[in-house]
């Protein structure tokens, strides 16, 4: 296995922040909403991913993914539920310690 990342490589809040917004489509949005409410209603156990599929349109984004904090052989990890975009191909588990995701300040989670 490679050898983890470090956090500080892959953070880019501060570029983030300089970056201009996009102006707020509010049809798309509500678009979205309609969309995901069916989709719970019709086939709830893909929500997940299609949230993941309509956050990748509605942000014009590369990827977008929602993973879940688990507990494996007892230790805390990152599974991605749902993926979608260019990051859609490395779909799994990744250890919390290596994950953009186990930053205290982006989860809110405390480190245990």
């Amino acid at each position: 296995m490679d050898a983890p990342v470090p956090l500080e490589a892959v953070i880019t809040t501060a570029e983030l922040n300089q970056r201009p917004s996009r102006p707020v489509d509010h049809a798309a949005a509500n678009s979205a909403l309609v969309t995901l409410m069916q989709e719970m209603v019709n086939s709830p156990g893909t929500i997940l991913q299609r949230l993941a599929d309509t956050a990748l349109g509605l942000c014009q984004a590369h990827s977008a993914g929602i993973s879940l904090l688990e507990d494996e052989d007892g230790r805390k990890i990152f599974r991605w539920h749902a993926l979608a975009g260019w990051y859609a191909r490395i779909c799994g588990v990744q250890p919390r310690e290596s994950s953009v995701l186990g930053a205290q300040s982006w989860t809110g989670i405390p480190r245990s």
